[in-house]
């Protein structure tokens, strides 16, 4: 069984921890820290430097200066966050591992569509308004209200494994 979700029920979206320096400042050190960018490719990452991480990593990212969810990641290591990368932050963190982000990062790039442009940019407050299909365990009561509560994260691990 699916239902709807309102993605702003399932995460909270906001800015990432940045160290809002010129790129010549930011990158002046080398190292091996990333450093997340407004881009859609190399999982979102425009960088390396020195500096310490600013954000834990394991959650999705993305950048709300585009026109569409192509700059929607899942991070799996400690990253510095860029200006304009959104974070979205599960209301249920031990349950939102890595292949179920991935499952909610394909769900909402299909909920987005193509309707984006530069009038109407790719941002938190659309995201958050979004509505994904996502599965649920079936309730035994015939009248059962779903709620986040009967998300079925197993289900979603178990999708993700069989493409991988």
């Amino acid at each position: 069984m699916f239902k709807m979700f309102k993605v702003g029920e399932l995460f909270d979206i906001h800015p990432t921890a940045t160290y809002k320096m010129k790129n010549n400042e930011l990158f002046a050190s080398d190292g091996a820290t990333p450093v997340l960018s407004n881009s859609s490719m190399n999982n979102g990452i425009g960088g390396y430097c020195g500096l310490a991480p600013t954000e834990h990593g394991e959650m999705i990212t993305f950048s709300d200066t585009t026109t569409g969810a192509d700059t929607m990641f899942y991070q799996s290591y400690p990253f510095i966050g860029y200006p304009h990368v959104q974070g979205m932050y599960p209301y249920q963190p031990n349950k939102w591992d890595e292949k179920c982000c991935l499952y909610v990062i394909s769900c909402i790039r299909k909920s987005a569509g193509n309707g984006w442009n530069y009038a109407v940019k790719f941002n938190r407050a659309l995201v958050k308004e979004l509505f994904v299909e996502l599965p649920v365990v079936k309730a035994s009561e015939l009248d059962h209200e779903y709620t986040v509560e009967d998300i079925d994260f197993e289900y979603m691990k178990q999708h993700i494994a069989k493409i991988e």
